[in-house]
């Protein structure tokens, strides 16, 4: 028995010996544990962290719809293409063509100092979705001087600057790009509507053949025909064969006639025509509410002349070795110390109205069969004016905080 219970003992120790050695565990190294533990926390927070980045910019950045924003901007613009066919004083010259003292005529390259200057505009605008907003603008321009016009010739010199301002209005789609990260691009089109254009000029002439006497005081001009009466008598000829003089003549008898004045240029929005823009930059959201903006945009339009006026007129004719012997001003022309023609007989020069159609009836000298009023403003066609730039810009833009998109 004593063996027996012996025998039963050595097999349930060995059985329970051996059955441990058969399902034994490997052990469990602790650093290992620790840093399993760690990966997996810090995989849960970069998750977290993820998340929470792309709440912000589902709700900010990417702009919902019904998103608003305003902003403000500014710039300098640089302008480009031919413009201006014609002077407005059609004396100082036709077309935007230059031509050099030899005689040589070009073109106006193809950046000129037309219509450049100074930008500023306030906009704002709505998020229709990610991709598409609608977006109004109130910019204001500040043309510096620049030339327009000039001839130079041997004997005849006449330049046309100006310079002005206007107020526009520039309604434009924009399309956007996904964002990457605070970074997005955009391209914009839309039309530009100038509501208020202010324009003033200044004119010089330096005349030693006769060009600027004859282009006002010939034809049906009847008005100076008491001013082209004392030339012609001075050199001997009657009115009506001052249409014939050679340069020479003039020459001989010392004409030189200096001009110089200021004019202020009313202008309307051509009825026939629309302007345009387009611009493509990029935004960059330094908040969720705030962005910058850099942006190249090109806007053109066209606008027609209404009306223009003179001020600060002087001009002087030196002749047969007497300087001043002629003084032509906004008060009249006073011929060898003698007024020869009144201020009320000069409105037709000084003042001019433009319009889309001349008859009969118009003030005009070669519709009107009674020849021009004096006393009265000139009409004549139209002058449509061509304005194109480019700007670089810089906006400050806004957005308000709307609801996310469930």
């Amino acid at each position: 028995m004593k063996t027996v219970s012996m025998l039963f003992l050595f097999v349930l120790f060995s059985s329970s010996t051996f059955g441990q050695e058969g399902t034994k565990k490997q052990p469990i190294n602790g650093n290992d544990l620790k840093e399993k533990l760690d990966d997996g926390v810090v995989r849960a927070e970069r998750k977290q962290k993820l998340k929470e980045l792309r709440d912000i910019q589902a709700k900010y950045f990417r702009l919902p719809q019904g998103k608003w924003y305003f902003g403000a901007r500014t710039g300098y613009g640089v302008p480009f293409l031919t413009v201006n066919k014609r002077n407005v004083e059609s004396y100082l010259g036709v077309s935007d063509y230059f031509e050099s003292a030899s005689g040589e005529i070009t073109n106006k390259a193809l950046v000129s100092n037309d219509a450049g200057g100074y930008k500023g505009a306030v906009y704002f605008g709505y998020r229709f979705n990610q991709f598409v907003s609608g977006e109004v603008d109130f910019s204001y321009n500040h043309y510096l001087n620049a030339i327009q016009g000039k001839i130079e010739s041997p004997d005849y010199k006449s330049e046309l600057y100006t310079r002005g301002k206007s107020i526009s209005f520039n309604p434009q789609f924009v399309l956007y790009s996904p964002n990457m990260g605070n970074f997005t691009l955009f391209g914009k089109f839309g039309f530009f509507l100038p509501l208020w254009v202010d324009a003033k000029g200044t004119a010089k002439i330096d005349d030693y053949d006769g060009t600027f006497i004859k282009s006002i005081a010939l034809g049906n001009n009847k008005d100076l025909l008491t001013l082209a009466d004392e030339f012609a008598k001075l050199l001997g000829q009657n009115v009506e064969d001052l249409a014939y003089l050679e340069d020479g003549i003039f020459k001989a008898a010392g004409y030189h006639f200096r001009y110089s004045a200021e004019t202020n240029v009313d202008f309307k929005i051509d009825k026939n025509v629309l302007g345009f823009s387009g611009s493509i930059g990029a935004i960059y959201q330094i908040s969720p509410l705030i962005g910058i903006l850099a942006e190249v945009k090109v806007g053109g339009y066209n606008i027609s002349t209404k009306s223009y006026k003179l001020s600060n007129i002087k001009g002087t004719l030196d002749l047969n070795g007497k300087e001043n012997y002629a003084v032509f001003t906004s008060d009249g022309v006073v011929v060898d110390g003698v007024k020869t023609v009144s201020a009320d007989q000069l409105t037709w020069l000084t003042n001019v109205n433009y319009e889309y159609e001349l008859d009969e009836n118009s003030n005009n000298e070669i519709t009107n069969p009674n020849g021009i009023d004096p006393t009265k403003a000139a009409d004549r066609l139209v002058l449509r004016r061509s304005s194109m730039d480019a700007s670089f810009n810089i906006s400050l833009q806004f957005n308000f905080a709307g609801k996310k998109n469930k």
